[in-house]
């Protein structure tokens, strides 16, 4: 059976999993919760589309998210039911 080292809390993400060339859809990804895991899956490497009922807060987001890695976010007006 395979150990499994657990680690410590607030390891980047980067060095838990590689998400370069991949794209996350977050939705409710301009606050909250949903901004909170945008920012992991960014971190590990994903461009994001964050998918939000309030355009602004999304368009904030991704701006926050492209300052740190151009090109990389993108806000979509979206309200999923």
């Amino acid at each position: 059976m395979a150990t499994v080292t657990p680690k410590p809390a607030g390891t980047p993400s980067r060095e838990l999993i590689d998400l370069a060339g991949r794209t996350a859809i977050v939705t409710g990804g301009g606050k909250g919760i949903g901004l909170g895991i945008a920012r992991r899956l960014h971190e590990a490497g994903a461009a994001i589309v964050l998918a939000d009922t309030d355009s602004a807060a999304a368009a904030q987001a991704a701006d926050e998210l492209g300052a740190l890695r151009p090109d990389s976010a993108l806000a979509a007006l979206t309200d999923v039911q």
